[in-house]
C-alpha cells in the first residue's frame, strides 16, 4: 500500500500517478478528492486523514476507514473462537450480521441472523464440541471480503472426533464481519480416543 502524506514544502504538489486497483493511504484532512478526466487533483486539503482510498478505474476513488479489516484482524477473530471468548466474538460481528453454520437443513446450512441470533449460533459450536480449536489457520482480505482457512478439531459428547479442514468466507461491512459463511469438509468422525 502506498503511503501518502504531505509534508509543509509538498503541499504545492497537485497531482499523483496511481495505478488502477491500488491502494494508499493519506494522513491529511479534509473532503474526497476531485476526479480530473487524466489524473486525481491530490491537494492536502482533499483527503480525510486515516483513510484507506482505492482507485477503481478512472473515474471511481472509493475511500473507505482505515479500520478495514485485513489478515491481522482474522486472525484475532480465530484466536477468540479458540478462547471460546463470546464477548470477544461479538465485538467482531456488524449490526444485521449472518452466521451461516457448516451444516443444517437449509442451501446455506443453518442461518442464524441479527446479533442474538448469531450469538446464539457461536455458542452452539462449542456446545457440539466442548473443546473446539481452529489451528493452522491462513487467512485473506480483499476489499470487502475475507478468507479464512483452518483445521477444525473437537470432540463430540459421545466420544467420536472431527478434524477437518475448512474455510470461513466473510463479507465486512463498517470494520465489521457482516456475514460470516463457513464450509468443513465432510470427514468421516473418528475413533473415539483411546
Amino acid at each position: 500500500m502506498l503511503l501518502l502524506g504531505w509534508t509543509t514544502n509538498q503541499r504545492d504538489k497537485d497531482s499523483l500517478d496511481l495505478t488502477i486497483g491500488q491502494r494508499w493511504f493519506y494522513e491529511s484532512d479534509a473532503s474526497v478528492p476531485n476526479i480530473h478526466p487524466h489524473r486525481f487533483v491530490c491537494r492536502a486539503s482533499n483527503f480525510k486523514r486515516g483513510n484507506v482510498y482505492v482507485l477503481k478505474d478512472k473515474e471511481t476513488l472509493m475511500s473507505t476507514s482505515s479500520n478495514q479489516p485485513d489478515a491481522q484482524f482474522l486472525a484475532r477473530f480465530a484466536d477468540a473462537w479458540n478462547r471460546h471468548d463470546i464477548d470477544a466474538l461479538m465485538s467482531f460481528m456488524a449490526d444485521g450480521c449472518e452466521f451461516h453454520a457448516v451444516a443444517g437443513p437449509d442451501e446455506l446450512g443453518k442461518s442464524f441472523v441479527g446479533l442474538e441470533q448469531v450469538r446464539e449460533g457461536f455458542q452452539a459450536a462449542w456446545g457440539a464440541f466442548p473443546d473446539a480449536a481452529w489451528v493452522d489457520g491462513d487467512h485473506w482480505v480483499h476489499g470487502d471480503r475475507g478468507v479464512s482457512e483452518s483445521t477444525f478439531k473437537g470432540t463430540a459428547a459421545d466420544g467420536s472426533r472431527v478434524e477437518a479442514r475448512m474455510v470461513d468466507v466473510f463479507t465486512f461491512k463498517d470494520g465489521k464481519i457482516l456475514v460470516k459463511n463457513a464450509f468443513r469438509k465432510n470427514r468421516p468422525a473418528l475413533a473415539k480416543a483411546a
